[in-house]
C-alpha cells in the first residue's frame, strides 16, 4: 500500500522500469486463428473425388520408367513411399490388403537388390503384377481416406524407417523453413 503524500516517481527511475520491462522475456503472441475447426472439419473428410488424380498419374509414370528400367533413384523412392504409407493406412482397414501391399514391398526390394548389382532398376515378371496391384489398391486407399489419415500414416511411416519422433522434427523443420522464408 502506497503513502497517500509520496513524491511521484523521478523521470530517472521511470526509465529504470521502462528499461527493466523491456528486457523481460515475453511470451510468443500468436494469433488467433478463427477458421481451425472449419479446417480440421475439412482436413477430416475423405478427398475429393479426383483431388488426387494428378498425383496417382504422377505415381504410375514413376512406376512405368521403373518397370522399363529407365528410372532413377527418385522414382524408387516415389513408388516405394506410396507402398509404405498406404501399407499403415491397410492395416488399419484390413489385414489380406495389406499382406498384398507387403508382397509388393518384397518385390520392391527385389527390384531394389537389382540395381545395386547392375546399376539398372527392374522388376521380375512376378513383382511386377505385384507392385500393380498394390498402386491399383494404394489409389483406392488415397482416395478414400482423409488428409488427416494420410498424414497419420506418412508420420507412422517416417517414424518406422528414421526412429520414433522423426516426423514431428521433420514438420518442425519445415515449418521453421517456412518462417524463416516468410521473413525474407
Amino acid at each position: 500500500m502506497s503513502r497517500p503524500h509520496s513524491k511521484p516517481p523521478s523521470a530517472r527511475s521511470l526509465r529504470r522500469m521502462a528499461t527493466k520491462e523491456a528486457r523481460r522475456p515475453r511470451a510468443a503472441q500468436h494469433a488467433y486463428n478463427r477458421a481451425a475447426p472449419l479446417e480440421a472439419l475439412l482436413n477430416s473428410e475423405p478427398h475429393y473425388p479426383g483431388e488426387k488424380a494428378g498425383e496417382h498419374i504422377l505415381t504410375r509414370a514413376k512406376f512405368e520408367r521403373l518397370c522399363r528400367g529407365e528410372a532413377d533413384a527418385d522414382d524408387f523412392d516415389h513408388v516405394a513411399m506410396v507402398l509404405n504409407i498406404t501399407k499403415v493406412r491397410a492395416l488399419e482397414i484390413d489385414e489380406t490388403l495389406a499382406d498384398m501391399i507387403e508382397r509388393a514391398q518384397d518385390a520392391m526390394e527385389r527390384c531394389k537388390q537389382r540395381y545395386l548389382a547392375h546399376r539398372r532398376f527392374g522388376f521380375d515378371g512376378p513383382g511386377m503384377q505385384q507392385v500393380l496391384e498394390a498402386i491399383d489398391a494404394a489409389e483406392v486407399i488415397i482416395d478414400a481416406s482423409s488428409p488427416l489419415q494420410m498424414r497419420a500414416a506418412l508420420d507412422c511411416s517416417i517414424d518406422a524407417m528414421y526412429g520414433p519422433g522423426s516426423a514431428s522434427r521433420y514438420r518442425a523443420q519445415a515449418a521453421h523453413r517456412k518462417a524463416a522464408g516468410d521473413a525474407r
